[in-house]
């Protein structure tokens, strides 16, 4: 035997091609066998040579000088031995020479393991892991993907990060602070991607809140301004209090600041003993565990006798689960006291003197309307 040659087609098949120093013949007869045989490498990288451990194939031959066979059901991306006998009535022939042959590679069919995360900062995460099962790889790993997005939003926005690295380790920059992160990961070899890790959930730190999204004055009477606002956007945590800061100006000269501290849950603050002959200024700050943030932008309060009606709620979207009950409170003021109204776009709901609420019971998926308010 002479020539011995393979070739990987797919991941777990191989062609052999051989060719014959003469035709063979068996007592006179153009007509015999040859024994193929494949052996598969051990982990350690050390070949079997007792003759048992091969596996066997049986190939006719009609006596061609030339001949082929298809080598199925072997592992991917993995090395083997190739030796090919002639046999007849009188027993086996010399061995042809050994090949090493190798098939193809092909996608990891297992994922990373043991993804994990942790918290560095508000904006960062470290992201660690192990290599898929060897003998699920099928090939040389070429890189990782990293697949991570925030899985706060209610509704479908296309914010899914990618990040590829070579290395069982990754620090994850410029994240959002106090969110929930989502995090999947793969290996790839010259095959393509393999198969995607199950899902793992990791939370950045905390960090101070944004400033409260507005703000604005309202006269209540000739000694009380309400100064109310919203929320910030990104609070960044969970808050604490808010801080309402009150300056007293004269001709145009800070002459002392007085500060009010509201829980968390409130939204106004009722800024009382002013008078009508001061000028006045405030701000509000947002604080949770980590501090207090930055401040809203400032607004005058200015006390007068005359309060004409004004709303001192602030409209706004609210997103909402399925089948929750809302409540919405809107406060006006002004003297004489107004009448507060709510109307779902042309249609008015019902009035009451300063403080209404209307509410909506067991919110559907497909509910959405224009409600405004309005004070007189």
């Amino acid at each position: 035997m002479r020539c011995l040659t393979f070739v990987a087609l797919v991941h777990a098949l191989g062609m052999c091609w051989w060719t014959h120093r003469q035709r063979l013949s068996m007592a006179g007869r153009c007509m015999s066998e040859l024994v193929l045989v494949a052996a598969e490498r051990s982990l350690a990288g050390i070949w079997r040579t007792d003759k048992d451990t091969y596996n066997w194939t049986r190939v006719a031959v009609a006596g061609e000088t030339m001949g082929d066979f298809r080598l199925t059901g072997l592992d991917k991306f993995a090395q083997y031995s190739i030796i090919l006998e002639a046999f007849n009535t009188k027993g086996d022939g010399p061995p042809s020479d050994q090949i090493i042959a190798q098939t193809l590679e092909d996608v990891p069919s297992a994922a990373p393991m043991a993804l994990s995360c942790s918290a560095l900062t508000s904006q960062n995460l470290q992201v660690m892991w192990h290599p898929p099962p060897t003998h699920l790889t099928h090939g040389n790993i070429q890189a990782y993907k990293l697949y991570y997005e925030p899985t706060e939003e209610w509704y479908e926005t296309d914010v899914r990060e990618t990040k590829v690295t070579t290395a069982l380790t990754s620090v994850l920059h410029g994240l959002l602070p106090f969110t929930n992160y989502s995090l999947q990961i793969l290996a790839t070899t010259k095959a393509g991607d393999g198969v995607l890790s199950p899902v793992t959930y990791c939370m950045t730190e905390e960090a101070v809140p944004e400033a409260p999204e507005r703000v604005k004055a309202v006269v209540v009477s000739d000694d009380t301004v309400v100064v109310s606002w919203l929320p910030p956007r990104h609070p960044n945590g969970l808050l604490t209090k808010y801080i309402v800061y009150i300056r007293v100006m004269e001709q145009g000269q800070e002459m002392k600041v007085i500060k009010g501290t509201l829980p968390a849950q409130h939204t106004h603050y009722d800024a009382v003993g002013l008078s009508t002959k001061e000028t006045y200024e405030a701000w509000v700050t947002a604080s949770n565990k980590v501090g207090e943030g930055p401040s809203t932008m400032v607004v005058t309060l200015k006390p007068r006798s005359v309060v004409p009606a004004a709303i001192v709620s602030f409209g706004q979207m609210l997103v909402v689960a399925w089948k929750v009950n809302v409540k919405m409170i809107c406060l006006c003021v002004g003297i004489p006291r107004p009448i507060a109204e709510w109307k779902l776009g042309d249609q008015k709901l019902h009035s009451q003197p300063r403080h209404l609420w209307v509410g909506v019971e067991k919110v559907k998926r497909d509910c959405s309307a224009n409600g405004s308010r309005s004070g007189r």
